[in-house]
């Protein structure tokens, strides 16, 4: 069952990347401007009951991220059985091991995807193997996470 489950969850998750993340344009020498294919990456943060995922947000997070960061792990434990935790930023990442990083941390690319972002807005994206969740501030933050848990996870389970 906990194998359906995160199967379901992980295409959820490839769908909902495909349909939200803005593609940029590139030049081209034909025509000036096309738009570069979807490239798309899964990720299983469990597999085969075994994880090598850590879940981290910055050693300075507001208590608005520390909930969100709560309810998200509180949510993937529900559904899959495990005991994840989350983490402060302050250690570095272990070899072999991928993270997910909930909102801006000072991993190179939580910080890289919070400065593509506009104002007033939010990302869901696999970066180098890591998800990252990541709002313009931290309430932008706190939205990417509930609709991640609403949109992805929570509809894994249905």
């Amino acid at each position: 069952m906990k194998k359906i489950v995160l199967f379901i969850l992980s295409t959820i998750l490839l769908l909902c990347l495909v349909s939200c993340k803005e593609e940029p344009v590139i030049n081209n020498e034909n025509n000036g401007n096309s738009e570069e294919p979807p490239k798309v990456e899964a990720i299983n943060i469990i597999l085969d009951g075994n994880s090598n995922f850590d879940f981290l947000y910055s050693s300075d997070a507001s208590e608005c991220i520390k909930s969100s960061s709560k309810k998200l792990i509180d949510k993937i434990n529900e559904i899959t059985g495990s005991n994840f935790r989350c983490y402060r930023d302050n250690f570095t990442r272990e070899e072999n091991r991928k993270e997910v990083l909930i909102g801006k941390t000072n991993r190179t690319e939580s910080i890289e995807a919070y400065n593509k972002l506009a104002e007033r807005s939010y990302a869901i994206e696999i970066v180098n193997g890591c998800l990252i969740i990541i709002g313009y501030d931290d309430t932008y933050t706190s939205l990417a996470v509930k609709d991640f848990v609403e949109s992805v996870i929570s509809d894994s389970t249905k």
